[in-house]
């Protein structure tokens, strides 16, 4: 592989995080947690609350899965709240389906409905955290591009 092939792969692997980044921009985000408490205290409430309620859940992937939460939330740790989102639509999705196709009736509706719009503002809380934590990162990266560039001119 040339050295221009290189650059062209580069180039195109390049505008396609652009255009990622674009979209992600695009997407609504959360500024607060029910209007009182901001992202990361919102995140750290949503993990007690599923730890409290886990024997309705799936016992331990649901503690496993608020610790994530929490650790996320507390230390800015990504990858926490990424795998948050990824357990979480996996559980939902498994324990919804268990229960449709056991006895699904109007009562069993009742309550699916209004938990899965819970379910879906707790992600939507989770992912505006990322997001907010991707934009901290991306700032104090370009700061500190800027103080180098600043300290490289001046030598």
């Amino acid at each position: 592989m040339s050295s221009n092939e290189i650059c062209q792969e580069s180039r195109k692997e390049n505008s396609r995080w652009k255009t990622i980044e674009r979209r992600c921009k695009a997407i609504p985000r959360l500024k607060s947690f029910f209007y009182i408490y901001d992202l990361e205290k919102g995140c750290r409430i949503i993990a007690g609350f599923e730890a409290l309620h886990f024997c309705m859940g799936l016992g331990l992937v649901t503690l496993l899965n608020s610790l994530l939460l929490f650790i996320g939330s507390k230390w800015g740790h990504q990858v926490c709240l990424f795998l948050w989102i990824y357990i979480t639509l996996f559980t939902t999705l498994i324990s919804n389906v268990n229960n449709t196709l056991r006895n699904f009736n109007f009562t069993q509706a009742f309550i699916t409905f209004p938990s899965l719009a819970l379910e879906g503002y707790f992600a939507l809380v989770v992912v505006s955290l990322i997001c907010k934590l991707h934009e901290k990162r991306d700032d104090c990266i370009s700061y500190s591009e800027m103080h180098n560039k600043k300290s490289t001119e001046q030598i």
